[in-house]
């Protein structure tokens, strides 16, 4: 087989091996640069392609090629390995659909994919937003809002839903969420077997991705500008791809020093929105989340404890149920584990026994509230006794008192634990994130130990003065302060 056949079919079973043949063919202004990401973006669109992901989410900053992945080269490929494949293709204006839907057309009918492919399209089908092939195959793009009348398919693509300048408008998220519960997830032609793939930059904290995330079944790819954190992803094919903490993803072509650059010119909400794929609320951030600071092995002869924020119900829209585990040892804080559950309150009495049984736990932080009245008398009658905690401020008070030992550096946090993006994501969006169960249960633990803390060195205090009071030493010092007064001596 000579070379050209190979690469043919290397690109009709490779969909990493295709996107860079095609992109020269749809854009031929620029060189392709191989990265990291892109193997990492198309191995999970090419999973999708095959059956394995059936709703994926995407996460990316601007200008990373998703749209030519996503809009252009994988609907194209996917009609060209079946070209009865019925396929929806969505993104948040109709003139931008149309784009796609001109440059997939321009690559289906290039003579390298008529020579890679079989599939042809049908000359007396075609629209400016509808591509069929000869075998009754199309591909149909729309826009978030338009017709969808009389289409459904096996694969539906969302790219970019919303606007980046529309996305702080309330009414415009809730439309484009209510669009996709309503009329766009009805349209796969069968639930089960049907994929989903949305791929968008992060915008809000109630945008699409955020929407979707509270339904089951979703599997996210993030890719920050600057990675957060050391990851390795781990490709279908085997191949193990690490990004190390502060790699940007294409320094290629936008280094690292230009992404700063970038973000002294941007608001911090737009920046951390769009680039870091970490939507923070323009105002906020009553706790910093930058002093945690962080721990392998928590010091042995601490004290454990678990604080709970209690939720009744577990409907998708409902808060969830918190434990934060924590051990306090020599005036600092140590969280151990956070478990993060919606869970109905007849199995919640179990579940805190368990809890408490799996770290050592005899020290359970519970708000005394009506609501949770009958939930501590079942515990009694178990012989748990929580420590009753009763707020008495607002929850962004009670996270400000918090705040003063995360700012002298007393809370620790454990290192890679799983459960941190979700804290982190809550910390700093809060008060104006959608969930707020994570800081309820932290500022409850911090400010319990906090007042325990200051009784118990007011008691230490009393003693000491009380022992004190009977000491020679007390006496002596008496007996020379009468003297001195000209009162007579000391009876």
């Amino acid at each position: 087989m000579d070379d050209k056949r190979i690469l043919q079919a290397a690109m009709r079973s490779d969909f990493y091996t295709f996107v860079q043949k095609s992109f020269y063919e749809v854009d031929n202004s620029q060189t392709f640069i191989p990265a990291a990401y892109l193997e990492i973006m198309t191995d999970k669109l090419q999973q999708c392609a095959e059956g394995k992901i059936k709703r994926l989410i995407i996460n990316i900053p601007p200008r990373k090629m998703k749209s030519l992945l996503a809009s252009i080269v994988l609907p194209a490929w996917l009609l060209g390995r079946n070209p009865n494949e019925r396929i929806l293709c969505v993104s948040y204006s109709q003139e931008l659909a149309n784009k796609f839907s001109r440059d997939r057309k321009k690559l289906m009918n290039s003579d390298f994919y008529k020579e890679t492919f079989a599939t042809r399209l049908n000359p007396n089908k075609q629209t400016e937003n509808l591509l069929e092939t000869t075998k009754n195959g199309y591909c149909y793009a729309t826009s978030v809002g338009g017709t969808l009348t009389g289409f459904g398919g096996t694969y539906i693509i969302i790219d970019d839903p919303i606007k980046a300048d529309e996305a702080l408008s309330q009414t415009i998220r809730e439309s484009v969420n209510e669009w996709y519960d309503n009329t766009l997830s009805s349209r796969l032609d069968n639930k089960n077997d049907g994929v989903i793939i949305l791929v968008m930059q992060r915008l809000h904290l109630d945008d699409l991705t955020a929407h979707l995330l509270k339904q089951d079944g979703w599997e996210v790819l993030s890719l920050p500008a600057i990675a957060n954190s050391d990851k390795t992803y781990t490709l279908s094919n085997g191949k193990e791809i690490t990004i190390n903490a502060g790699e940007v993803l294409c320094p290629e072509i936008e280094p690292l020093e230009e992404i700063l650059k970038l973000q002294k010119t941007m608001s911090n909400y737009n920046f951390y929105a769009q680039y870091m794929q970490e939507p923070i609320p323009e105002k906020g951030n009553i706790l910093d989340f930058n002093k945690f600071k962080y721990f392998d092995e928590v010091p042995s002869g601490g004290t454990v404890f678990q604080s709970w924020d209690i939720a009744f119900k577990t409907g998708r829209n409902n808060d969830y149920t918190v434990c934060i585990t924590a051990v306090e040892h020599e005036g600092n804080i140590y969280i151990t584990d956070i478990y993060r559950e919606k869970i109905d309150i007849a199995n919640l009495p179990v579940e805190i026994m368990c809890r408490s049984q799996m770290f050592q736990c005899k020290n359970m932080i519970i708000e005394a509230t009506t609501s949770t009245e009958f939930l501590l008398q079942t515990l009694a009658q178990r012989g748990i006794y929580p420590i009753k905690y009763t707020p008495k401020d607002s929850k962004e008070i009670r996270a400000n008192y918090a705040s003063e030992p995360l700012e002298y550096g007393k809370i620790f946090l454990k290192r890679n634990a799983s459960w941190l993006d979700d804290f982190r994501a809550e910390i700093v969006s809060f008060p104006y994130g959608r969930h707020d169960d994570q800081v309820d249960a932290f500022s409850q633990l911090i400010i319990e130990r906090k007042q325990k803390t200051f009784v118990t060195s007011t008691l230490e205090r009393v003693n000491a003065m009380a022992n004190y009071v009977k000491s020679e030493e007390y006496q002596a010092r008496k007996y020379v302060r009468f003297k001195s007064s000209g009162f007579g001596k000391l009876v």
